[in-house]
């Protein structure tokens, strides 16, 4: 299995050279003068490509000669370091049509899921899935809105992308946001759910590196060093085999290859397939004592196949007319394949 390198690019914001002068930009060598940036826009009031995060200066890339020194650095950045892409965030829709043009390798662009169609315009190769992690904290998060919402932005990346949803950039997390685990309160059974879910969905899954290790459920930090850690433990923690045991599924089922198809879903339950190899089962009942049963009509499955929990050691037989008998229980998901995979 090969390993790609991006390389997360701020195209959009500098450092500030004195903290007491947000407007004095001496310090910034290529862009010294305040022509070259937004004005110091509220970022709860404007786009996010046009106001300062976190107080940060803005480049302004609509203005000639950043744009220019732009798309320079980004052309010698590609040819200096050989990066396999890129990924984006905040840029000025115009800069990125031409930033697709005079760099075309693989580009994943952070934009708002309503941006969808600039994709398709050939405005960057991919974008993250932005629709589906909303959806995700509003499913998972404390107040439990129902797992049936997880339908819409399945359809409506499917109907908008068509087969170009395969490489839309799926999330829990990231430098950005606040860590899984602390929105979901650190309920173990959702964060299993959760993972799950982004190592089979649709997608290319997005994993912020100590995840693995539970990083946002007792520390403050975002991204917490992980180089003091023992390597034996990182490697046999209980979310480093689960994400390892999911890996080699993909691998072994070319799970990119295979489509994904919506099956039974309430609002504690949500289930679906990918292609005739994978059936996948989640909830967001939590850490509870619960038993949810489900009955999944046209499963992925030709009847009478032997089927196996890939997270227990249950196996069943599909039902004659290729339906599927199972439960959930005490929150856990299931994601079932044939017996000769496991």
């Amino acid at each position: 299995m090969d390993i790609l390198v991006l390389a997360h690019v701020q195209y959009n914001s500098v450092d500030l050279c004195d903290e007491n002068m947000p407007d004095n930009f001496s310090c910034i060598k290529t862009f010294p003068h305040s022509e070259y940036y937004h004005e110091n826009y509220d970022c709860y009031e404007h786009e996010r490509n046009l106001c300062r995060m976190n107080g940060l200066p803005d480049l302004n890339q609509s203005h000639p000669f950043v744009r220019a020194e732009l798309l320079n650095w980004s052309k010698y950045y590609q040819q200096e370091f050989n990066f396999d892409g890129f990924r984006y965030y905040n840029l000025d829709e115009s800069f990125l049509k031409e930033l697709g043009k005079e760099t075309p390798w693989f580009v994943i662009a952070d934009v708002d899921w309503d941006h969808w169609q600039k994709e398709r315009e050939g405005q960057f190769s991919n974008v993250y899935n932005y629709y589906l992690h909303t959806t995700l904290k509003l499913v998972f998060s404390e107040n439990q809105n129902s797992m049936t919402l997880l339908s819409q932005p399945f359809s409506a990346a499917t109907e908008e992308l068509g087969d170009d949803a395969n490489g839309l950039g799926i999330y829990l997390d990231n430098a950005e946001t606040e860590r899984i685990l602390q929105n979901i309160n650190g309920d173990k059974a959702l964060f299993k759910n959760l993972i799950i879910l982004l190592h089979t969905w649709i997608g290319i899954p997005f994993l912020t590196y100590g995840t693995e290790l539970e990083i946002g459920l007792d520390s403050i930090f975002q991204l917490e060093p992980l180089w003091n850690k023992n390597p034996e433990y990182i490697q046999t923690s209980e979310y480093y085999q689960l994400i390892k045991k999911l890996n080699e599924l993909r691998d072994k089922t070319k799970i990119h290859q295979l489509d994904q198809r919506e099956l039974e879903s309430s609002d504690l339950y949500y289930t679906y397939a990918r292609g005739n190899q994978i059936l996948v089962a989640l909830t967001n009942v939590g850490n509870t004592d619960s038993n949810i049963n489900i009955k999944i009509q046209n499963s992925p499955f030709e009847k009478n196949t032997r089927i196996c929990d890939l997270l227990s050691d249950l196996c069943i037989n599909v039902n004659n007319d290729e339906s599927v008998d199972m439960n959930l229980i005490d929150g856990q998901p299931r994601v079932f394949v044939r017996y000769d995979m496991i």
